[in-house]
């Protein structure tokens, strides 16, 4: 399922669902995808401190949209937060090597420590605790 901060939700993969976009055996509803995803992305890049996205993954890949959506964010002066494929992808490698895109690659022993700087990091973009 993909869902918005609102409660809206829909179906985004399934072994059954008939869509040539699959990531092993699950196939994406990418248009139940982008009816949620894109308008979460624009209404945030309206009326958001922060966007997050959570992820920037492979079904997620499957839309150019999307990835049109994630430029726009990255381009706009808000902050974002994102999960990302770590695999490469031509889109995420791109994403990934922008000078404005810091990396964290989450662990249990370096949780603490990255939750307390992203915390830091955010409070200070946003002006909120």
């Amino acid at each position: 399922m993909i869902e918005d901060l609102k409660g809206k939700s829909e179906l985004l993969a399934s072994t059954d669902f008939p869509s040539p976009f699959r990531v092993g055996k699950y196939r994406v509803n990418l248009e139940g995808f982008e009816k949620i995803a894109l308008a979460s992305l624009e209404r945030g890049l309206k009326e958001a401190r922060l966007i997050v996205i959570d992820e920037i993954g492979k079904m997620e890949l499957f839309s150019q949209s999307f990835q049109e959506m994630v430029l726009k964010v990255m381009d706009s002066p808000k902050p974002a937060l994102a999960t990302i494929i770590q695999k490469p992808h031509p889109f995420a490698d791109k994403i990934k090597k922008r000078p404005d895109v810091i990396i964290y690659k989450l662990s249990r022993e370096k949780f603490e420590k990255i939750f307390e700087e992203l915390k830091t990091r955010l409070e200070n973009l946003t002006g909120k605790s």
